[in-house]
């Protein structure tokens, strides 16, 4: 079995005006999620509206519920798993069940893209392929995250103080 695995996957997936995604707290997988449109998710027992082009993290074992907004909701996802998914997440602090944007904000299209078609041509080592491809993709979006936020870092405050 590979250290990082991708269970399911798809981009652009289009969804009805009427859907509405819940997940049990039984699944023992990462879902990440890119918005493409606005969209609605639960949170703490409120129902909130998430932005175009966000993206949402949901960790294992959580409940996690979204849906459509008006229209429905078109976005990339990919439910993964394994312990070096779970150490980039941590590393960089990405946001658990709480919506986050970075300015390259299609990032993972392209790596889900490569993902699916792996799981589906299933060629030599294409387990390990696809453990390479989702490190490849958090460490991508965790970078991402990271440039964004770091002038809060207080590193980042430091030096702007001591340049100032």
């Amino acid at each position: 079995m590979s250290v990082t695995e991708a269970i399911l996957c798809d981009t652009n997936t289009r969804h009805s005006p009427e859907h509405y995604f819940v997940r049990n707290d039984l699944e023992d997988c990462f879902l990440l999620m890119f918005f493409k449109t606005p969209y609605v998710y639960k949170k703490n027992g409120k129902i909130l509206t998430g932005e175009k082009y966000s993206y949402l993290i949901n960790p294992p074992f959580s409940v996690a519920e979204h849906g459509s907004l008006n229209e429905g909701f078109i976005n990339d996802w990919i439910f993964l798993r394994g312990s070096t998914a779970e150490k980039i997440i941590k590393e960089f602090n990405l946001p658990l069940n709480e919506p986050f944007h970075i300015d390259n904000f299609s990032i993972i299209y392209s790596y889900i893209s490569k993902i699916s078609t792996e799981l589906i041509l299933k060629h030599t080592s294409y387990l390990n392929k696809v453990s390479c491809l989702i490190c490849d993709m958090l460490i991508s979006l965790g970078r991402q995250y990271e440039f964004i936020n770091q002038s809060t870092h207080p590193a980042f405050c430091d030096i702007n103080n001591a340049r100032n």
